[in-house]
């Protein structure tokens, strides 16, 4: 088994050399760095298991820092550690999304067990929040992101939009080809959909062959560039029934968060809701393309097929 991977983070070059010794000589592969700024660039590349970070560092609030990781990261384990071993501010780190608190001087067997616990802990909430065949988030952890998501961009006034993908004839498919092929292609629809999906996208398995982008910061004209280059993407796999021009395809509704949905008992769900209407609106399209649903103002959204042609049709919300 591969050593865990461990990115300690403290703008003391002395306290890293140190602490580097200690966790390196208790088997961790270990990573130091002493400017905070770097440290979620080093996250995005380094795929590490647990993370050690000061609070408080030269140019960055570390409670900020920590919210940051979270936003993007649900589920690595962070550790505090610092010289700063007050309740308020233990309190106020574990608001914010650490794992544990960890006081300076720092003895190696405590922060071993610390440490261990800590990624036990994370590795179990992982299991709990993703589908088990895909590796996606399923769908009960998908609600609490979605509602935080939603929360954030009504309290910023910032955009927010979803993607809801289904695979075409997937019924089919599998009539076809038998489940454990349908299995293997979940698989690669969903590894396609995670690679297309950028840092601050969530994506999840919504239910049998449905799948949901949650896409921060993002209107509904860029998530109509994700949503297209995940369709193509997915056209294009190498997947059982592909060598007879018959290659797997999805279909996809966008919504993008509106005032509509934020007056509703639950923004979520409508939001949700006016995704899966336009994901029915480009079913009854023809399949393999994008439908936009449209404002409860509008009266038309585009439906966009695999040539990227804009076709007005019905507000999906029409389309019962």
């Amino acid at each position: 088994m591969e050593p865990q991977k461990l990115l300690v983070v403290d703008d003391e070059a002395v306290f890293c050399k140190v602490i580097w010794a200690v966790l390196t000589d208790l088997g961790f592969d270990v990573t130091t760095e002493t400017d905070a700024h770097r440290v979620q660039p080093l996250l995005k590349r380094g795929d590490f298991d647990v993370l050690l970070l000061d609070l408080h560092m030269p140019g960055l609030d570390g409670m900020d820092l920590i919210e940051s990781i979270r936003h993007d990261d649900s589920v690595l384990p962070i550790i505090v550690v610092t010289g700063d071993n007050s309740s308020e501010s233990t309190v106020e780190a574990m608001r914010r999304g650490a794992t544990d608190f960890v006081a300076k001087p720092v003895e190696g067997s405590l922060l071993d067990l610390r440490i261990r616990r800590a990624f036990d802990l994370e590795h179990s909430r992982r299991l709990a929040n993703t589908d088990g065949l895909t590796g996606l988030y399923n769908h009960r952890h998908l609600q609490e992101r979605l509602r935080q998501e939603v929360d954030r961009a009504r309290r910023y006034g910032r955009p927010l939009s979803v993607v809801m993908a289904d695979i075409d004839h997937f019924k089919d498919f599998n009539d076809t080809y038998g489940h454990p092929c349908g299995d293997e292609a979940l698989i690669a629809v969903s590894d396609t959909l995670r690679k297309v999906g950028r840092t601050p996208d969530i994506v999840a398995r919504y239910g049998g062959e449905e799948f949901l982008l949650v896409l921060p910061e993002t209107d509904l004209s860029n998530a109509q560039v994700v949503a297209e280059r995940a369709r193509q993407c997915v056209e294009a796999l190498g997947l059982p029934g592909a060598s007879q021009g018959k290659p797997l395809t999805l279909s996809l509704g966008i919504a993008e968060l509106s005032a509509q949905d934020i007056v509703q008992v639950c923004a979520k769900s409508s939001l949700i809701r006016r995704a899966d209407e336009a994901l029915y609106a480009a079913k009854r399209g023809g399949r393999n393309r994008i439908a936009l649903a449209a404002s409860r103002l509008d009266n038309f959204a585009p439906d966009l097929d695999g040539d990227s042609g804009a076709i007005p049709v019905a507000n999906p919300s029409t389309l019962q």
